[in-house]
């Protein structure tokens, strides 16, 4: 894959890269015996990874939407936005959404109200069920892409204020509104943390938002952003490894983790990003693989639950340990395959449109836009 390197941010890879292979874990120690050992971590890598995703696209998206808005706030340019996202994210959200579909009628279990799943609403009032899970977080995502570049659309023709003051009350304004709203609910109802805090939409918007944060600080206060890295990075990991604790120490479903827990671990992530957006490139043996699982990663989440069905469907009685390595290693492998044939080349038909928007865009966002780009996917 020549040139996969030089227009990236080798940090954010690897971050990305880090984010997937959790999940990766997470799935393949459901193959091993209830009750092991690895249950517990299994469980927690899961919940990092989607956070470190759920922080890494808002600061990825804050950075494409502060840089457009900047240079083209009319709704020509909110369109091109869209069309570019949806290029990007629904040709394989809509593969594997008929790949699901089909696996399911083939093992008899024909899923039921599928509409939901063709307007991300599957999770966006309650837990989604367990047909196509995964989705889940690509609906929260979803809505980011579809709010915030309309909250700062809106703001800017109304407010009449500055994109920068502006921007930054959208974030604040998002992130406490959301976490209020998570915290109320969690007194009133007492629901479950895995499915009925986690996995709704209203509930998580925060999270990516946090990652617009990161977005904002980086734009607009670039001294501060080029001055803490290192105690920055520190300071995250604390707060991570922080975060892994609590759920042993305490309880899953405690007040604080399914309130103000997943604020900590956003900010933990969000807290990161100044010193691996800073690592442009890197020499390191490994650095090839960790761009190139980074850039599969989008096909990787959504491959490997439904070839963990197939592979119990014909694997059964089969070494448990065999069967998780095997999942692992095939689901790299046919994430790799779908991203050359079919997500690559349906990305790239974003950059063959004529889009009226794309002749609006000044010179400053058509340079700078592809370094972003790639490191956005």
């Amino acid at each position: 894959m020549p040139g996969i390197t030089e227009r990236r941010i080798f940090g954010l890879d690897l971050m990305r890269a880090i984010a997937i292979s959790l999940v990766l874990f997470s799935h393949a120690v459901l193959f091993l015996p209830r009750g092991n050992r690895l249950a517990g971590p299994g469980l927690l890598a899961g919940y990092f990874g989607v956070e470190l995703f759920f922080v890494l696209s808002g600061f990825l998206i804050g950075g494409i939407l502060l840089r457009g808005f900047e240079n083209d706030s009319s709704a020509v340019g909110l369109r091109q936005f869209w069309i570019r996202r949806w290029f990007r994210t629904l040709p394989n959200y809509l593969l594997f959404l008929g790949v699901n579909i089909a696996i399911g009628m083939w093992l008899g279990r024909n899923p039921s109200r599928l509409w939901p799943y063709f307007a991300f609403l599957q999770n966006l009032v309650a837990a989604p069920t367990s047909f196509f899970v995964e989705s889940w977080s690509l609906a929260v995502e979803e809505w980011f892409y579809l709010l915030v570049p309309i909250a700062f659309f809106v703001g800017l023709r109304s407010a009449r204020r500055p994109l920068q003051s502006l921007s930054l009350s959208v974030i604040v304004t998002s992130i406490l509104t959301v976490t209020i709203a998570r915290t109320m609910y969690v007194f009133v109802k007492d629901p479950i943390w895995l499915t009925d805090v986690r996995m709704i939409v209203p509930f998580r918007l925060d999270a990516c938002m946090f990652g617009v944060l990161g977005a904002w600080l980086k734009r607009y206060l670039p001294q501060l952003w080029n001055r803490i890295p290192r105690s920055a990075l520190a300071a995250g990991l604390l707060l991570l490894v922080f975060m892994t604790v609590v759920p042993f120490v305490s309880n899953p479903d405690s007040i604080f983790v399914r309130t103000i827990g997943f604020s900590v671990t956003s900010f933990g992530a969000l807290l990161l990003l100044p010193y691996l957006a800073g690592w442009q490139s890197s020499m390191a043996p490994a650095s090839t693989l960790i761009t190139k699982i980074s850039l599969w990663s989008y096909s990787l989440y959504l491959v490997n639950l439904p070839l963990g069905t197939m592979l119990r469907r014909f694997t059964g009685g089969a070494q448990p340990w065999l069967v998780a390595s095997v999942f692992a290693v095939l689901s790299i492998a046919m994430a790799a395959l779908i991203f050359e044939i079919y997500e690559r080349p349906m990305t790239n038909l974003r950059d063959r449109r004529p889009f009226e928007a794309s002749r609006r865009v000044g010179r400053k966002a058509t340079c700078a836009e592809p370094a972003v780009r790639t490191a956005a996917g």
